[in-house]
């Protein structure tokens, strides 16, 4: 789970300090302009989606082991890609979270409420444009104590 402050974002959405949310808040639509058309371009153009991916893509498989991971990386390739559709925020059986790091990073966090599963995707933007640079599929993950 991501911890998130609260404050009051910058009125220009494009480029700007990094955004925090307050509880209850539409996360979404506090997002940058920029990203949101991007991110509803991504989910309907499949063209779209994989001229916008940064292959190969760091991430993991849906339901991977961390022990049988390790320290090896993963990276997703073109020809294994899956057209992602939007998520949709009112579905009940998921949390769907947004970590805006000064508008040039944006982490989703989209959690099965039932079955204790999250998927994390990480968008940059940078040359102009936005694309996914990072994608790790439905996994149980687990704080490590230290």
């Amino acid at each position: 789970m991501i911890g998130l402050l609260s404050c009051r974002p910058k009125a220009d959405t494009q480029h700007g300090p990094e955004t925090e949310f307050k509880e209850g808040q539409n996360e979404f639509d506090l997002l940058p302009e920029s990203f949101k058309h991007f991110y509803s371009e991504f989910h309907k153009d499949s063209l779209f989606q994989i001229a916008h991916v940064t292959f190969p893509l760091e991430g993991l498989p849906d339901l991977t082991d961390p022990e049988y991971i390790g320290d090896e990386k993963f990276f997703w390739s073109a020809d294994q890609w899956r057209f992602h559709n939007a998520m949709n925020s009112d579905n009940p059986k998921f949390k769907v979270s947004y970590t805006n790091m000064g508008n040039v990073l944006i982490i989703e966090t989209v959690t099965d409420i039932k079955y204790d599963l999250t998927m994390i995707r990480r968008f940059a933007f940078s040359n102009g444009q936005w694309a996914l640079i990072y994608y790790a599929g439905m996994n149980k993950y687990s704080v490590k104590e230290k």
